[in-house]
């Protein structure tokens, strides 16, 4: 228990005099000092999915998406994500429906979470990882007037190492890469851990208070 203490300890000593350190950006060194402990933000985010596995049954694909939450002391990053790919057809490498209006899509909502370790210096690396639920599906025209789906969920880790550049107090621009880890039941037509199981490069733009 007593280790325990001291690292929860150290970490608010870590965080909190963070707020006392002059936050710099790529145009103007010392731009502000810290106001308040608790801030909020909101990311655009774009996540590319390569196809890296010969036997994939899927395409490499593209994501969009939205983030938001706060960040503590400058130090913690907590919040929420969804990341959603809809494609005409085109995300399955083999499709026997692709002459049956078909669509196929990839979605990924759930948590966030990252450390800063010098979030105050105009470029900074940090470490981070989403975490929650990831569904695939397939919709085709089975009758005239009629869907048929074919639809798999599973969970998701993507832990992640980014670069991040302070542009302005309110503004951040980031480049990453990372490995989304998946678990989750087959179909027919792809295997749902192997195939969007990936290595993954992503670009956010944030806007909040960072300073």
């Amino acid at each position: 228990m007593k280790p325990i203490l001291i690292l929860c300890f150290s970490l608010l000593t870590l965080t909190t005099s963070a707020q006392d350190d002059p936050y710099e950006t790529v145009f103007q060194r010392r731009a502000n000092r810290q106001t308040s402990a608790l801030k909020g933000y909101g990311m655009i985010l774009t996540e590319f999915s390569p196809r890296v596995n010969p036997s994939s049954g899927v395409y490499s694909f593209l994501s969009n998406g939205l983030e938001g939450g706060v960040i503590i002391n400058r130090r913690v990053r907590l919040g929420a994500y969804s990341l959603y790919t809809l494609t005409p057809g085109d995300l399955l490498r083999v499709n026997p429906y692709a002459a049956q209006e078909s669509v196929s899509g990839y979605l990924q909502i759930g948590g966030t979470f990252a450390w800063l370790p010098r979030s105050e210096k105009p470029l900074h690396l940090t470490l981070g990882t989403r975490f929650g639920y990831g569904g695939s599906l397939i919709s085709y025209v089975a009758l005239p007037d009629t869907y048929q789906t074919i639809q798999t969920n599973g969970l998701l880790l993507t832990p992640h190492v980014d670069l991040e550049a302070n542009l302005r107090p309110w503004l951040r621009a980031s480049i990453g890469v990372g490995y989304r880890i998946v678990a989750g039941p087959n179909t027919t037509l792809f295997a749902f851990g192997r195939d969007f199981g990936t290595p993954v490069l992503h670009l956010g733009i944030q806007f909040g208070n960072f300073k």
